[in-house]
């Protein structure tokens, strides 16, 4: 069933095209993923869809009902009490009133989406919020949804569990490819390598006929008149010859330009422009331990966090620390930074920053001005690293209060690798970042010599970046070797194994039982014999 068609839309800024749509239909049975960098026009495609924006030219027609879950930069976090669906329950919403986190008003708004039953979702980066548990259920949830979804998103989990159509948005225009986010990049690449194939395959043609034109009209500018000492008979005839033999070569000219002509002209593949990330410690580290956590206690309330807690992280490790929202990741964080007395630093451990508050910039001030502060740093070498990060031209004069999400973070880790830190502390660093970025993001922390903390529930940018993982269990703080793939699967064994344990310990206590059941003595309680072979067999069936 068609729910979505969009036909010759164009959208403008100041009368310049920024996104162009010939023909677009959406299906009733479509989960479709929108990916494109910051600033291609996914959000702006989104608004005109559900009718925020009418300032387009073409037509869209949407079929039915919809529901939406925006992006939450604006929104106000206190919300009044509202009435109880079985989906608040599922994402672990209140219907109390109050002031709700931003990861709880975003499953607020995930849960009414479901509610609503519509014909079709939209999503604009609904997980930016939540963390891996609120991910994984929203994943599962739109999975299951009878209905669409279009969704915006950067993260590559979301992309390739749900999706069964990506849209990519680039230079303006839309393109639809068939399956997940990986497909799509593997799509993506075959295309690539097949323009790049054919735009050689063009060069050399062309190339050869050039020079064979070039060898033919040498040959006919070598054509001469006959020899002085010829007799008139004799010139005659080498004449008549030369004629036929130029006659011959011009028309060898003329088919050739023909074919010039007619080759199908390629334009060398365009290779968009991409941001870089690199980052370099001016200092190297000597200590072995580079952070040391010793009975470290923290509370909110009737709430405790961290209860005689401990850890360390050794020079040159690059730590995923995951968990659920407010389970205490940033305030660990703070407390580093902070040089609380239950943290120890490294002797001349150099501390960069990265905060999800992203207040390392000055609002009032330029991009260009914000990365110079106080520092001997040339103009010259700022520019060349805002290039890097593609502020181009006067994008560099933008004021920090102007900047889109993407931008801001671009600009802020900009100004970490201009400090040449030793120690990375990064809280939630892909927050509003484009994939392409994200992936840049991954390669440059790779090589970074240095240490590295890390907060993410972005499992792909846990998986490709961390070599440790940390996090938090009964109010300590446990560390694992490897990625956060690697933590799962050592979890899952240790589960197992203690489920086979469990397993054996009650059908040994149900032989014992039923044994008992079958010839009581005067001892024996039946009831409770009774109640206890019902509540093994209920453990049981869990188990398995």
């Amino acid at each position: 069933m068609l729910i979505l068609e969009i036909d010759k839309f164009e959208k403008y800024y100041n009368d310049r095209s920024i996104l162009k749509i010939d023909n677009l239909k959406i299906y009733s049975e479509d989960k479709i993923g929108i990916v494109g960098p910051n600033g291609s026009g996914k959000t702006t495609l989104m608004r005109a869809v559900i009718g925020e924006d009418l300032e387009y030219k073409g037509v869209i027609k949407l079929n039915c009902s919809f529901s939406y879950i925006s992006q939450l930069s604006s929104d106000n976090n206190y919300l009044p009490q509202v009435s109880m669906n079985k989906f608040q329950a599922e994402f672990n919403v209140s219907n109390q009133s109050g002031f709700l986190s931003s990861g709880e008003k975003t499953r607020m708004k995930i849960a009414e989406s479901l509610n609503n039953n519509s014909p079709i979702i939209f999503a604009d980066e609904p997980t930016n919020n939540l963390d891996m548990e609120g991910i994984n259920l929203f994943v599962e949830k739109m999975k299951k949804y009878n209905g669409a979804v279009l969704i915006v998103s950067h993260n590559r989990k979301v992309l390739n569990s749900l999706c069964n159509k990506i849209i990519s948005i680039e230079g303006g225009k839309i393109k639809m490819y068939k399956g997940n986010y990986d497909d799509y990049k593997f799509q993506k690449e075959k295309e690539r390598e097949r323009s790049q194939f054919l735009y050689e395959e063009y060069e050399n043609e062309k190339k050869r006929l050039l020079e064979t034109l070039k060898e033919k009209k040498g040959e006919i500018k070598a054509i001469r008149n006959a020899p002085r000492r010829m007799g008139n008979s004799e010139a005659r005839l080498h004449k008549m010859g030369n004629q036929k033999a130029k006659k011959k070569l011009d028309n060898s000219v003329k088919n050739i330009e023909n074919r010039i002509e007619k080759l199908e002209k390629r334009e060398r593949p365009k290779i968009e422009a991409k941001v870089r990330f690199n980052f370099s410690a001016d200092s190297a580290l000597h200590s072995k331990i580079v952070i040391k956590g010793e009975d470290i206690n923290l509370s909110y309330g009737n709430k405790i966090i961290y209860k005689n807690a401990e850890f360390k992280l050794y020079k040159g490790w690059k730590t995923g620390f995951f968990g659920p929202n407010g389970c205490g990741k940033s305030s660990l964080i703070k407390l580093i930074t902070d040089r609380n007395p239950s943290i120890s630093l490294a002797e001349k451990a150099e501390i960069g920053y990265f905060n999800q508050e992203l207040n390392i910039l000055e609002e009032n001030k330029t991009i260009l001005e914000n990365l110079k502060g106080n520092s001997s740093i040339s103009e010259g070498e700022i520019r060349n690293l805002l290039s890097l990060l593609l502020f181009r031209g006067d994008d560099v004069y933008k004021t920090a209060g102007l900047l889109s999400g993407g931008e801001r973070v671009k600009a802020s880790i900009g100004k970490l690798i201009l400090m040449k830190p030793n120690l990375l502390l990064l809280d939630e660093p892909t927050n509003f970042l484009d994939i392409y970025s994200i992936e840049a993001l991954e390669s440059a922390l790779k090589e970074y010599d240095g240490t590295i903390l890390f907060v993410s529930h972005d499992e792909s940018f846990l998986n490709n970046v961390a070599d440790h993982v940390m996090f938090i269990e009964d109010c300590k703080l446990k560390l694992s070797d490897g990625n956060y793939e690697s933590h799962k699967k050592q979890q899952d064994r240790s589960y197992s194994a203690d489920k086979e344990s469990r397993k054996k310990v009650l059908q040994n206590r149900l032989s014992f039982v039923i044994g008992r059941l079958s010839i009581p003595t005067k001892k024996d309680n039946l009831e409770e014999l009774n109640k206890e072979y019902e509540s093994i067999i209920r453990e049981l069936k869990e188990i398995n």
